[in-house]
């Protein structure tokens, strides 16, 4: 029996990440003002930031998303947990339909 990890590994997940950030930009642009590549770059910061909060056990797995979330819009007000889950679920989507396989996966799986 062969295990795969799927992110990097499988599935393109830096790719899908940065696609779904500018999708994201591109609905908050009026809000966000430097370049779409920019911004893809400040949420994977904000993402490495938060998820090693969450390994550390010093935030929920939801949690480690809100934070994300409230420290990129911390220009506003305070981000009910709420509105934080929405913001997230708005990304989540474009990062899920983003998903791609890497070239050579459907040929590894076959063999």
């Amino acid at each position: 029996m062969i295990f795969f990890d799927i992110d990097e590994t499988l599935l393109d997940n830096k790719s899908a990440e940065t696609t779904a950030a500018m999708e994201f930009h591109k609905i908050y642009q009026d809000i966000f003002p430097e370049s779409p590549s920019e911004f893809a770059r400040n949420w994977r910061a904000l993402t490495e930031k938060h998820v090693q909060r969450y390994l550390a056990g010093e935030l929920s797995f939801q949690g480690q998303r809100r934070e994300r979330l409230r420290e990129l819009f911390s220009h506003d007000r305070i981000l009910s947990d709420a509105k934080a889950d929405n913001l997230f679920q708005r990304y989540l989507d474009a990062y899920e339909r983003s998903w791609r396989l890497f070239p050579d996966v459907a040929f590894c799986l076959l063999q």
